[in-house]
């Protein structure tokens, strides 16, 4: 009946006459089950299903038969049947395709991406390419999906359109769907490249090349095996080597910390070392963003005077700020654990990553991120470096203390002695103490030797400087005063005399340098002219001459500390009120009495 006329009823509208081409158009987008025809000779509307003619208009159905070897030649349609296949060629309702698998496939992206994380990072803590696996495999898997549903619901768009277009009618809710796909991959492909691809490239420069913008860490031994320091950037593979550290050296009770920061997974694994081992923290110079997390992991937590915490918010490219939040959760805990107090916790992580919060001592020992501040004598000396040269080293040192510098330009030799003796102490981790110890006292046998040498004007200058200081360290113990005057000023501690006062002395001793030189020996009527004033003065204070026998007393007894102070702190008064070239002679003479 191909060349019959055929009318159609959807069960709201009739439609025809349609022709044989027409009606198997309109059955190939039609489930027949839901249709009624009738055509010439038919004495009533009949369900299509039953008429068997019309079976010719579906998709052949693949028929079974067996070859003379009993092998079965049935013809397999060429695709498969399941939902996911059907569901590509649009074979499903609109609502189904758009609602229904709409809703399943957004809840499947969800779950796949949180199992693929969790497959990857369960109990391996900070691993990069298992970081970049995981994000690679995640958008790979949304990519899928996503293709899934957008093709299956424009596929069953356009089945829905062409069987209201046969039917005569509209259909808006279709193209409002395929309007909704195309705006659905618009976004997809703009979150790929506002987050997965960011995500990817970090990752992956983590995990293949090193992370190329943290620079690279080092761990040195120091104080006889009992600390350590850790300098430089936090990237992957920090905690390894110094677990193979600690397993070489099982007294290292001290870790220093020395570093800009880096990456937070990588701080939290050295956070969890340096807290299971009871370890202590101590930073000399700058421990910053992630290096405070390993910090935290601290039984003790030392703070070098004059060096800085710098806290901040995590980053990473492609995270959101919902996410970077997330994300911080760790870090939270970790402060928490820690005993630091919340508040500043909160501050400590609302700052920008783009800003650095750098608080006080005081404000970090009110809040609990330090346990107590140091002057650094007790620990090795750090913050400096690991790999340094002793080139390296007397820049350092020569920025530190400028009469290095001039030194090295005026008499080489002994610079160079002066350094070794810094840079042998540094390389054995001795304490910091006994590192400037060992120079200073190098360098303490250089300046009595130059100054002599130098202008009678530095001289001078150099009386008023010893007159201050004894003036300081007597107000504070007598002792300390005693010690330093009497010739055994490497035994009192740095930390003791005025920072302004030690400054002072520095510029002294740099101008005793560059000032020094051969000179003729001065008249002996000259220095005993210079000396009767030096007497008179003190003898208008209430001072007897004999009581500067107590000067060269190297042993008195502790009675007498106070007295020594005194008779010492007025000389060298005396002294430096001196004019003209009196006070150099005076002090040359000193000089050569020691």
């Amino acid at each position: 009946m191909a060349g019959s006329d055929w009318y159609l009823f959807d069960g709201e509208r009739q439609l025809g006459p349609l022709n044989w081409n027409e009606l198997s158009h309109f059955l190939r987008v039609q489930d027949l089950s839901k249709l009624k025809v009738w055509r010439e000779g038919l004495t009533e509307w009949v369900p299509a299903a039953e008429l068997p003619e019309l079976a010719l208009a579906r998709p052949p159905v693949p028929t079974a038969s067996v070859n003379d070897h009993g092998q079965n030649t049935s013809k397999k349609r060429g695709r498969f049947n399941n939902f996911i296949a059907k569901n590509w060629r649009g074979e499903f309702s609109l609502a189904t395709s758009y609602w229904l698998f709409g809703f399943l496939g957004n809840l499947f992206v969800s779950i796949f991406a949180a199992v693929v994380v969790a497959a990857f990072q369960l109990d391996s803590g900070y691993q990069p390419k298992a970081i970049f696996a995981s994000i690679s495999i995640a958008w790979a898997g949304i990519a899928a999906i996503a293709v899934w549903q957008s093709v299956g619901v424009w596929r069953s768009a356009n089945r829905h359109i062409n069987a209201r277009t046969i039917l005569g009618k509209r259909s808006p809710w279709a193209g409002l769907a395929k309007i909704a796909v195309f705006v659905g991959v618009l976004r997809l492909i703009g979150n790929f490249l506002s987050s997965g691809w960011p995500q990817l490239l970090e990752a992956g420069r983590i995990s293949f090349l090193d992370d190329p913008d943290i620079p690279a860490y080092s761990i040195r031994v120091m104080r006889d095996g009992t600390e350590a320091e850790i300098a430089g950037g936090f990237k992957y593979g920090l905690t390894d080597d110094f677990l193979k550290i600690l397993s070489a050296s099982r007294r290292i009770r001290v870790v220093h910390l020395d570093s800009i920061g880096g990456r937070i997974g990588e701080a939290v694994k050295l956070n969890k070392v340096i807290r299971s081992r009871r370890l202590d923290t101590y930073v000399s110079s700058n421990c910053m963003s992630a290096c405070t997390i390993a910090f935290a992991g601290g039984q003790r937590r030392i703070l070098r005077n004059g060096a800085i915490l710098g806290f901040h918010a995590a980053s990473f490219p492609g995270m959101t700020k919902a996410e970077l939040v997330e994300a911080s959760r760790d870090q939270k805990d970790i402060f928490a654990i820690a005993g630091f107090d919340k508040k500043f916790i909160d501050q400590a992580l609302s700052t920008p990553s783009t800003e650095l919060w750098k608080p006080a001592s005081n404000v970090l020992l009110q809040a609990g991120v330090i346990t107590s501040v140091s002057d650094g004598n007790d620990f090795a000396m750090s913050g400096i470096g690991t790999s340094l040269t002793m080139g390296d080293f007397g820049a350092i040192l020569s920025r530190a203390l400028p009469l290095m510098e001039s030194l090295k330009r005026r008499f080489p030799r002994d610079y160079d002695s002066v350094l070794q003796a810094y840079y042998d102490s540094f390389e054995s981790g001795q304490t910091q103490l006994d590192s400037v110890a060992a120079g200073r006292e190098k360098l303490l046998v250089v300046l009595k030797r130059l100054k002599p040498m130098a202008d009678d004007l530095v001289l001078s200058d150099l009386a008023t400087v010893y007159a201050d200081q004894y003036t300081a360290l007597g107000s504070k113990d007598p002792a300390l005063c005693y010690r330093y005057a009497s010739g055994t000023g490497n035994a009192v501690p740095g930390s003791e005399i005025p920072e302004h006062l030690i400054a002072r002395e520095n510029d002294v001793s740099r101008r005793v340098i560059e000032t020094a030189a051969v000179r003729a020996a001065d008249n002996p009527p000259a220095v005993e002219a210079a000396w009767k004033k030096v007497l008179a003065g003190l003898a208008s204070k209430g001072f007897k001459a004999g009581q500067l026998e107590v000067l060269s007393d190297t042993n008195a007894p502790a009675e007498r500390y106070g007295e020594y102070c005194s008779v010492a702190i007025a000389l060298f008064r005396e002294i430096s009120k001196l004019a003209g070239n009196d006070a150099g002679i005076v002090m040359r003479d000193v000089f050569a009495e020691k």
